[in-house]
């Protein structure tokens, strides 16, 4: 198991300030000479090193920079110089400074992209050959964006990191309202090569069901239509009829879930199955697999067969919890860490070539798939509303829907991919840390994704787009 990287600060000496070597200049009129070559050594200046942060780009930072005459004549400054372009000086040479006098000057940031930018500030007198250097540094950020009382900053996520490792990015909220806002958020990634980052929806999903009857909905369909990259959620009874496969081919995944009797078990089976023979996967929710007596519950046909059945032939370690397992080593379940709510009746009749991804304190399945089928299982009542504060039925359908469409969760969500995140008071400003990268090795190239934000007032949502850029570890 591979644990995340551990960033740990480095201490930094505590200097009032920096300067060059400090000698001690005489006193004595009768030796102009080495009072001269003492003019900038009498030059300190703090602080040591100028951060400017985070500036939006576009935009100027300042910040003041004390200069100190440790000397008991003036110094006279002739120059003062910053680079790179993206650095200035706002006091212009010369300035002259008193005997164990001082003099503050303002250095600018202005970004003219989203990068981190290195440079220097030179201060000079008439000895050329002594210049007092301080060290410049800043990062440029895309500009905040706003809708309604939420602003949100940066604008926009870019990272570059080599495969396999991971890095905080702190986003910043700030609620200019007068009541509490409650902040959410949601993150997807684009599959690799699509060259585009914007917040497009075009996922379609199927909801195939005996619980609901056609024109039925529930949190977890309401859920389901608003995911990311949602763009169309049919919902479809099961009790009246089995849909043609090609009706089932107009979309890009099939949901299944049971809560009555079947039209017809074996045929519903065998459709599902054709389906996924075109490559396309279907989620096996609670109750679709499972056999109560006098009721036609479970599907039958081919998708219970051994070949498309989601759960393993002999559990070796059937009394494993949910919350011990794979959660670092499967992708499936990265960010999984609760379930709500399961099935009562184990998953015995079925006999398949699956693999389980945890099991619950009773013995039962709780989620398991097919490794060569694109068939998942999830031993949950979809009705049941997320619990607050943990990722478990959403977060774990989100991945699903990550390894079918080719790509990783490289851009997660704190908390959960769709939950509440933190409330904000009026006029609070916190910031938001965003895990970016994966511990799975990503392909070199570029990857694209988007953050979603949104409140509880039902202003628009802002959409931040994120890129990451792997590199070879």
């Amino acid at each position: 198991m591979q644990c995340p990287p551990v960033f740990i600060p480095l201490r930094r000496r505590a200097f009032a300030g920096v300067g060059l070597c400090l000698l001690a200049a005489p006193l004595a009129l009768s030796r102009p000479v080495q009072a001269q070559s003492a003019l900038t050594a009498c030059l300190t200046a703090s602080p040591a090193a100028v951060d400017f942060g985070p500036v939006p780009a576009g935009g100027t930072a300042g910040r003041t920079v004390s200069l100190r005459n440790t000397c008991r004549f003036p110094v006279t400054i002739t120059y003062l110089a910053a680079s790179p372009r993206a650095f200035s000086v706002a006091d212009a040479a010369s300035l002259r400074i008193s005997a164990l006098g001082a003099r503050n000057v303002q250095v600018r940031f202005a970004p003219g992209d989203t990068a981190k930018v290195s440079g220097e500030l030179r201060v000079g007198t008439s000895n050329p050959s002594r210049t007092l250097r301080i060290a410049l540094r800043g990062t440029g950020v895309a500009a905040a964006v706003r809708s309604g009382n939420l602003e949100v900053s940066p604008s926009r996520i870019d990272e570059t990191l080599p495969a396999g490792h991971l890095a905080g990015r702190i986003v910043s909220l700030t609620n200019h309202g007068q009541s509490p806002m409650e902040i959410f958020a949601a993150t997807w990634v684009e599959a690799p090569g699509t060259g585009g980052d914007s917040a497009a929806k075009g996922l379609s999903i199927y909801y195939f069901t005996t619980a609901n009857g056609d024109d039925g909905t529930n949190s977890f369909t309401d859920y389901l239509g608003a995911l990311p990259k949602v763009s169309k959620l049919t919902i479809r009874s099961g009790e009246q009829r089995t849909p043609s496969l090609q009706e089932l081919l107009d979309y890009d995944m099939v949901v299944v879930s049971s809560g009555g009797n079947w039209a017809d078990p074996d045929s519903a089976g065998n459709v599902l199955a054709d389906y996924v023979d075109r490559g396309r996967p279907v989620i096996l929710m609670h109750m679709a697999l499972n056999n109560l007596s006098g009721y036609h519950l479970s599907l039958g046909g081919r998708i219970v067969g051994p070949d498309y059945a989601p759960v393993p032939q002999s559990p070796s370690d059937p009394y494993t919890d949910i919350s011990t397992r794979y959660f670092i080593d499967n992708p499936l379940t990265q960010s999984v860490d609760w379930f709500e709510s399961h099935s009562i009746q184990a998953v015995k009749t079925v006999q398949g070539k699956g693999e389980a991804l945890g099991y619950l304190e009773d013995g039962n399945i709780a989620a398991a798939y097919n490794c060569a089928k694109p068939v998942y299982y999830i031993n949950l009542f979809p009705y049941e509303p997320d619990f607050s504060g943990y990722n478990g039925l959403f977060q774990l359908i989100l991945n699903i829907i990550d390894q079918t469409q080719g790509t990783h969760n490289w851009l997660r969500n704190p908390v959960s991919n769709h939950s509440l995140v933190l409330t904000l008071a009026p006029g609070e400003t916190r910031g938001m840390i965003l895990p970016v990268g994966h511990t799975y090795p990503l392909a070199p190239g570029k990857n694209y994704g988007t953050v979603e934000i949104f409140t509880n007032d039902g202003s628009t949502p802002i959409y931040i787009p994120a890129t990451l850029q792997v590199t070879s570890p």
